[in-house]
């Protein structure tokens, strides 16, 4: 069904809020959590290869790119390259030992934005979830880690906890953890275009989430 969503309202800037989108996403990916009764969809499962490609050909590789092509952006940046590098090797790691795992393996929308993103709206006061053009079968926490803070996705752990998902809290902040890494890596390219155009913040913090530790 297409629907015209051009008429809502402001989004809410409240926990209230992000309480009511934890409690559309855990009712999503409950109902179609791989292997627990969920609807068998016809879309693709995140596996090994797709992390891979997530880590360099849709983000790490235009940053070595860019290094080759600006001096100057090599000499600020280029040191981090070998460190980007291993972080998406850690991270292809994690994200295939999570889809294995098969406990979080679910629908995911794949990019949820809290501070650019435009995928989470508010229709009659309540949140509807856009473009899924970046779907796959994944963990879950894909789609947590750049809507909600880590103290904000606990709101999630407890909306599954009342459907029936018994996941520890430190099991789940543990997996949190894991997949943070996701929004540096799927945002590195877009952050590279907003740098060419005069704007270094937004890939300065992507790359401080993937180099800070």
């Amino acid at each position: 069904m297409m629907e015209d969503v051009r008429p809502c309202e402001p989004v809410p800037r409240s926990l209230s809020w992000k309480k009511q989108v934890a409690a559309a996403l855990a009712g999503i990916h409950t109902d179609n959590l791989a292997g627990g009764g969920g609807r068998a969809l016809p879309i693709p499962h995140a596996e090994e290869a797709y992390w891979v490609r997530v880590t360099t050909a849709l983000s790490v590789d235009h940053f070595e790119r860019q290094c080759a092509e600006d001096g100057r952006f090599a000499a600020e940046y280029g040191s981090l390259l070998p460190r980007l590098r291993r972080r998406g090797e850690r991270f292809v790691q994690d994200m295939t030992a999570l889809c294995r795992e098969g406990t979080s393996l679910t629908l995911t929308h794949g990019d949820l934005q809290d501070r650019e993103g435009d995928h989470v709206r508010c229709r009659r006061g309540r949140p509807m979830i856009l473009d899924w053009g970046f779907t796959r079968y994944a963990p879950f926490y894909i789609d947590l880690v750049d809507y909600f803070t880590q103290e904000e996705a606990f709101l999630y752990w407890e909306e599954m906890r009342c459907l029936g998902l018994p996941l520890s809290r430190s099991d789940f902040a543990e997996r949190f953890r894991l997949a943070s890494a996701y929004p540096g890596f799927i945002y590195l390219y877009p952050a590279l275009a907003s740098f060419r155009r005069g704007s270094a913040e937004k890939l300065n913090r992507l790359l401080s989430l993937l180099c800070g530790d």
